[in-house]
């Protein structure tokens, strides 16, 4: 059994163009900012809203086309950046400003048009803009006063950027490969080594850009994603753009193959053990001591396989299943709640009546179950675990078929604070009623 704490932490949530900070107690609003663009977003196919918890309890807001930067303790608005655009602009439909990431003095923002900007945190004044441009897109981070950018030339060959964080001018730039598939994720940056995934995974001296290791799948139709560095190993997927093999029966027959997980050694990237086919890492690593947890990549019968596995040598330990309901238009469509607390396995899926269950991670044995009350229909979405409670978003779709532009769908969210002692709601936070698409809402964010 998780006891819970003694002081639940309060939650940051954004939707409907405004910032709110939750009570952990009770759910009670704290404070609440209202948001508004300088420039009217056309939201008929879509909408964007982030909420980002950076240093000295200072959060980020970003929106399609303005960032704000507000005093957490009390949601006042200590400055923003905005795009500002034209009438031609305003009638079209994407967002002008891409990213934000931030260190601990300023906050860079990545433009539709390939700019990025260096703003100083506190005051927002601008210290460079587009000494770095990107026009075929990247994907940034940032770590000891550099920023890393990973972007392709216009022959598709990916190469990383070095960037001086203080100027904006490059330090130094490696040209990978065009060997295979390339993917989407930033670089990591973990004790003055770079990696970067893809095909092939490169680990690269951080402060020269010397490549210091290389892996590569001899398939060019996959690559490696989703990086983890811990306990001096690197965790990465296996995906791949092309998977089809045939058809069966009129549908297309997917190969296991190209989905593994890999583990290397970080400092010599030596291989030390690989997965089943067919599995990945979670999005969120679930680790306790030396077991790590994986997961089936597709569903059988509507069920899903958890591995869990020695994370040195990749030996089975054991393994339990979840069921995942089939996903429609009127569900939210996130897998089953998985999290590690106290070296428990916590579980919460589709199995009706929902019921939480725990697991130890050593051993595989169920320890406790207990029933939980969250609506049967439309599923849960953003989920958080904190000093002995989750917290759960649930929506309900509302008002039929979505069709562009629609003014009659919506889906109505609701927060639920679950005591992981008894699986009882403590509190619930009403979000209520919020046009499909076209009204934003972010993830859920705990306040430090």
């Amino acid at each position: 059994m998780i006891p819970a704490k003694s002081t639940p932490q309060d939650l940051y949530i954004g939707y409907k163009d405004a910032v709110y900070r939750l009570s952990g107690q009770n759910g009670s609003v704290v404070w609440q900012h209202p948001l508004q663009q300088p420039s009217r977003p056309n939201r008929i196919i879509g909408s964007s809203m982030q909420v980002q918890v950076m240093n000295d309890n200072l959060i980020c807001v970003m929106l399609e086309h303005t960032v704000y930067v507000l005093n957490g303790s009390n949601g006042k608005e200590l400055w923003h950046y905005a795009v500002i655009l034209t009438l031609a602009q305003q009638a079209e439909t994407r967002a002008s400003i891409m990213n934000v990431v931030f260190d601990k003095k300023q906050l860079y923002i990545q433009l539709a048009d390939g700019g990025v900007l260096a703003l100083n945190m506190q005051t927002g004044v601008q210290l460079w803009k587009d000494a770095a441009r990107f026009p075929n897109g990247a994907s940034i981070t940032v770590s000891d006063d550099t920023l890393y950018a990973k972007a392709t030339s216009t022959q598709g060959v990916p190469i990383i950027y070095a960037i001086d964080s203080s100027t904006g001018r490059d330090r130094w730039h490696f040209e990978g490969e065009l060997w295979g598939n390339s993917s989407f994720d930033p670089p990591s940056v973990v004790d003055g080594v770079l990696y970067y995934a893809g095909n092939p995974l490169y680990a690269l001296d951080a402060h020269t850009g010397k490549k210091l290791w290389e892996q590569r799948l001899p398939d060019r139709s996959s690559f490696f994603d989703n990086l983890h560095l811990l306990n001096g190993c690197i965790y990465a997927n296996t995906d791949a753009i092309n998977t089809g093999v045939g058809t069966v029966g009129g549908l297309q027959k997917v190969s296991l193959n190209p989905f593994k997980v890999f583990a290397f050694e970080s400092k010599t990237g030596k291989a030390l053990w690989h997965s089943q086919a067919g599995y990945h890492l979670p999005q969120k690593l679930l680790v306790s001591g030396d077991a790590i947890v994986i997961q089936s990549m597709f569903d059988k019968d509507n069920h899903e396989t958890l591995q869990i596995l020695d994370s040195q040598h990749g030996v089975l330990r054991w393994q339990t299943t979840l069921l995942n309901q089939p996903c429609t238009t009127e569900d939210l469509c996130l897998p089953p709640l998985t999290y590690i607390v106290e070296g428990k396995l916590l579980i919460l899926d589709d199995s009706q009546p929902l019921t939480l269950q725990e697991f130890d991670m050593q051993s595989g044995k169920k320890v406790a179950q207990h029933p939980v009350s969250l609506p049967t229909r439309g599923g849960t979405g953003e989920s958080l675990v904190s000093n002995g409670y989750l917290y759960v978003q649930t929506g309900t779709h509302e008002g039929g078929a979505y069709v562009s532009g629609s003014s009659n769908t919506f889906w109505n969210y609701t927060i639920y604070a679950i005591n992981l002692t008894n699986g009882k709601t403590a509190w619930q936070y009403k979000i209520g009623k919020l046009l499909e698409y076209q009204e934003p809402i972010s993830a859920l964010n705990l306040v430090p």
